[in-house]
């Protein structure tokens, strides 16, 4: 699936390596797309002039309200997919409580990111 912003036309192997908030915002923007603005997207995609301006202010707009669902999905896909990820951000916590554990945070993040775009690929 090409993703409404990407108008890159080098291949994957010539892209510099995904960084890690890279990633993560990456497979946001596919849930994005695919759970919630899947209409908004194709518009944007086969808008031209003026009519691109609307279009991207109705993704953004779009993606902004379903922000915290998409986070959601990733938490869920990383407490289903990336246990010792998951696990190292509790056990964090319970070392640290009250600590917001990012780093371990990032790292479930990361995985469950990598889980939807190897998916994407996939299908």
């Amino acid at each position: 699936m090409v993703l409404p912003w990407q108008t890159d036309t080098k291949s994957r192997a010539e892209r510099p390596a995904r960084t890690l908030n890279g990633e993560i915002a990456e497979a946001a923007q596919l849930l994005t797309i695919v759970l919630h603005c899947r209409k908004q997207a194709a518009q944007l995609q086969t808008c031209s002039g003026q009519s691109c301006v609307r279009a991207r202010a109705a993704f953004t707009t779009c993606a902004n309200e379903h922000a915290q669902s998409v986070l959601q999905a990733l938490v869920k896909i990383a407490s289903a997919k990336c246990p010792e990820e998951v696990e190292a951000f509790h056990a964090c916590q319970r070392r640290m409580p009250g600590s917001k554990c990012e780093i371990e945070d990032l790292m479930a993040l990361r995985c469950a990111s990598r889980e939807v775009l190897l998916s994407s690929q996939a299908s």
